[in-house]
Formats: C-alpha cells, sequence, structure tokens
C-alpha cells in the first residue's frame, strides 16, 4: 500500500468518482431531506443539518492531515478550491473529501434531533404519569 503523501488524485477510481458526483448523490440527499421532513420538518433542524452537513467534512480534515485516515477515491478538494493548493498539485491530496459524507452528516444530525425530541417526550410522559400516579 502506498503512503499517503503519494496518494495522486489521477490513480483515483473512475466508477466511484462518476458515481458520486452523480445520481448517487442527489438520491443521497434527496433522502436525506425525506427524512427531515418526516422526522421532523422543522426549519430551525433545517438550517442546522444544513450547517452540519458543510462542516462535518470540513471538520475532517486536521485528521486527514494528521493521516488518521483517508478516503479511498476523493472528489471534493476545498482547499484546492479555496486557492491554497495548486491545482493539481499533489500538495494537496492529503485533503480530499468524498462528496457522498455531506448528506450523511445531515442525515445523521436530523436523526440525533429526532431521537433526542423522542427520548425527552418519553422522559416527560413519563414523570408526568409517576406524578399523577403518586397524588391520586
Amino acid at each position: 500500500m502506498k503512503p499517503l503523501h503519494a496518494y495522486r488524485r489521477t490513480q483515483r477510481s473512475q466508477a466511484s468518482s462518476c458515481l458520486a458526483s452523480g445520481p448517487a448523490t442527489a438520491l443521497l440527499h434527496g433522502l436525506a431531506v425525506g427524512e427531515w421532513a418526516l422526522l421532523d420538518g422543522s426549519l430551525a433542524t433545517l438550517a442546522l443539518a444544513s450547517v452540519v452537513s458543510v462542516g462535518g467534512p470540513l471538520a475532517e480534515l486536521p485528521l486527514l492531515y494528521l493521516h488518521c485516515w483517508h478516503y479511498l477515491a476523493p472528489n471534493v478538494f476545498p482547499l484546492e478550491a479555496a486557492g491554497l493548493f495548486e491545482r493539481g498539485s499533489t500538495d494537496g491530496a492529503w485533503a480530499g473529501l468524498d462528496l457522498l459524507t455531506g448528506p450523511c452528516y445531515f442525515a445523521v444530525c436530523t436523526d440525533s434531533n429526532a431521537l433526542y425530541a423522542w427520548f425527552r417526550r418519553g422522559a416527560d410522559g413519563d414523570a408526568e404519569s409517576e406524578l399523577l400516579s403518586t397524588s391520586l
């Protein structure tokens, strides 16, 4: 296996690159938004999940730099897009993200918010029923 610094973007899999940037990403975005509408539907959760879907993958960059992990076929290079690395150079190859991570962060944020609300309703409901049963 090649060391991470020797990874070249030109050697990434064409099939996964085409799949990730096309219909699969659109489908995953649609499913994540559909999940939000089904589970919550509030604008606050939509805003939070949208911020997390952008900020989550960007927060992975320091871990990628420290070689904690890397994506096998990255297809988004945010530092290159920001002008921090020259386009096509291998200097920023460590900073490659996969386009599919954004909708995954969106869905996980929606799930965790819905689970919090569900557990909170359950806890509040149990507390009320205990209060009613002890006062009777």
